[in-house]
């Protein structure tokens, strides 16, 4: 709970105040991805599959693919404006300052998410032997925390580019495709017996993407 905590109140308080936090940024989101990459493709002994879908729907990559592209584009087109040093080191903006906070606050989530997910984690659609659902750490926030660390990674990183108009744009677009991913998930865990009943139970006392002030209380609180 205590590191969960500080974490937090770092990217809100202390980041925010720091200089050329933009290039902060950049940092941390590198070392992040290289993580998150790690950590998916890590090899993991004793599964066994009830049901496995290994593969998201062509329309749920090209979502995801549109929403990279636009985002990497904006950054470009700063960067080829102002200089990747006058980029990376200009003074903060409100804007951009808010927008290093939701997504760095994200990956931490994301981050969070999958290490609480541990041995269960797998990156499609799948229901194991003596599957269990997770309701703890980022799972008592939202039902799909991961998903939602994304949505605000992508909309927060277009606002640390100063741009409004593609924000809303990338955080849609996320937000249809992981939306679209999720629903797909909680069909394949209601349509089974070995889940069904937990995870109903589970989706009447927490949110799919949206937290509540109560959640989030308890989210801090674990």
């Amino acid at each position: 709970m205590l590191m969960r905590v500080l974490f937090y109140l770092f990217i809100v308080f202390i980041l925010p105040i720091i200089p050329y936090y933009r290039f902060i940024y950049l940092i941390f989101t590198i070392f992040t991805v290289c993580f998150l990459f790690i950590h998916t493709y890590l090899p993991r002994n004793g599964r066994k599959f009830i049901i496995a879908q290994h593969k998201d729907p062509l329309y749920v990559f090209l979502l995801n693919l549109i929403a990279t592209i636009i985002l990497y584009w904006v950054f470009f087109l700063d960067i080829q404006r102002y200089g990747f040093v006058n980029f990376f080191f200009a003074s903060r903006t409100f804007v951009s300052t808010i927008g290093s906070i939701l997504a760095e606050s994200a990956l931490v989530l994301i981050i969070d998410a999958k290490l609480t997910l541990g041995n269960m984690f797998y990156d499609g659609a799948g229901i194991y032997r003596n599957h269990v659902i997770v309701n703890k750490g980022p799972y008592v926030l939202v039902r799909h925390p991961i998903y939602l660390g994304y949505i605000n990674f992508y909309g927060g990183s277009s606002l640390v580019a100063d741009s409004y108009i593609f924000a809303i744009t990338c955080g849609l677009i996320t937000f249809w495709a992981y939306k679209s991913r999720a629903i797909r998930e909680e069909k394949l865990l209601l349509n089974c017996e070995n889940t069904r009943v937990t995870y109903l139970s589970y989706s009447h006392t927490t949110p799919m993407f949206v937290p509540t002030w109560k959640t989030i209380v308890k989210y801090l609180k674990e």
